[in-house]
Formats: structure tokens, sequence, C-alpha cells
């Protein structure tokens, strides 16, 4: 939805109220972040489980790819467009359950 009908919302909506427009973001925004934010916390629940030493290089790794994170999806969206900020996500998002998974099993 993000990718192809995002624009035509928003274009539909660009001459409402502000506190609408807001209401709109809140919606179109609440489901991506509530399920983008399930990993970390269900990775670090695992880790103190199975792996509880290696907790604080995660949380390291969060903090350090969340300020990466965020000035590259900055970059590449003026550089290259939203749509291919998305995409990486997505697939950076599928390559880490990839890899969590593949975690589970050896661990």
């Amino acid at each position: 939805f993000y990718v192809f009908g995002l624009s035509p919302v928003l274009d539909r909506f660009l001459s409402i109220s502000l506190f609408l427009k807001c209401l709109i973001s809140v919606v179109i925004i609440a489901p991506a972040a509530f399920f983008l934010g399930m990993p970390f916390p269900n990775g670090l629940a695992a880790l103190t489980e199975k792996r509880p030493k290696i907790l604080p290089w995660a949380w390291g790794m969060n903090g350090a790819l969340s300020v990466t994170g965020s000035m590259m999806a900055t970059l590449i969206s003026v550089s290259r467009g939203f749509s291919v900020v998305l995409f990486i996500a997505m697939g950076l998002y599928i390559l880490a359950g990839i890899l969590f998974s593949a975690n589970e099993r050896v661990a």
C-alpha cells in the first residue's frame, strides 16, 4: 500500500484541515509502526532466553543501526525516492527474519 497507494490517498486529502490530516497520518502509519516495532523486543526476548551474553551487543547494534538507518533513509529518499527506501526496508526486514529463523534453529 505504501508504495503504490499512498500518493493517491495523500493527494486526495491535500485540502482538508490540519487536524484531519494528522488523524489520517496516524491511521496510515499506525499499522506499520505496530508490526515493525515487534522484531526487536521479540529478538531481545529470544536472546535473553538462549544467548544472554550477546544482549549488550544487540542493544549496541540497535543504537548504531537506528542512527545510520535514519540517515541513509533520508539520503536515499532524496536521491532515489521514497519507494526505493520502502523496498530496501522490506528487503532488510525479510533478511532479518530469515537470519533470525536460521539462528533459532542453530541455537
